[in-house]
C-alpha cells in the first residue's frame, strides 16, 4: 500500500499544481489502477519509461484538472469493507457525491480493481481503495 498512497499523493498534488506529466514508481497495481482512470477518462494516458518508474498524462479541461479529488477510504488503522448491498446507492459514505466513484480491491483474480459499478454488476464487494471525483 505504501506504493499506492504514494501514487495516489502524487496524482493529487500535480493535479493542484496544474502539471501535465507525473512520473512514479512501477508497480502493478499501479499500471491497474492508470489503465481504470484512463478508461473513465481522468488522464490521457501513461507510458512506461524503464522497469522502474511510469510516465503518467493528466487531463485538464479550461485551465483545470479533469481529477478534482482522491480520497482514501479504507486504511490500515480501520479497514472497511463493502458487500453488494452497499454498492447499490452512490451515497454510500458522507463525502461520495452522485459525479464520483470508487475504486475497490476485491478478492478476484488475485486482487483485481474494480470500479463500484463493476463491483456491482458481478456481484461481488470488496475493500475500498479510494474515492475519485
Amino acid at each position: 500500500m505504501p506504493i499506492l498512497s504514494s501514487f495516489v499523493g502524487t496524482l493529487k498534488s500535480a493535479a493542484q499544481n496544474k502539471t501535465n506529466t507525473i512520473e512514479v514508481k512501477y508497480n502493478k497495481r499501479v499500471i491497474k489502477l492508470c489503465k481504470i482512470l484512463e478508461e473513465l477518462g481522468y488522464i490521457y494516458g501513461f507510458t512506461v519509461l524503464d522497469k522502474h518508474y511510469l510516465k503518467v498524462h493528466l487531463k485538464f479541461y479550461e485551465n483545470k484538472s479533469v481529477l478534482r479529488n482522491l480520497k482514501f477510504v479504507s486504511k490500515p488503522s480501520m479497514r472497511v469493507y463493502f458487500r453488494k448491498k452497499h454498492l447499490k446507492g452512490y451515497n454510500v459514505l458522507s463525502f461520495i457525491k452522485t459525479n464520483s466513484f470508487l475504486i475497490l480491491h476485491t478478492s478476484k483474480n488475485r486482487g483485481e480493481f474494480l470500479t463500484d459499478v463493476e463491483c456491482f454488476m458481478l456481484g461481488i464487494g470488496g475493500e475500498p481503495a479510494f474515492v475519485v471525483s
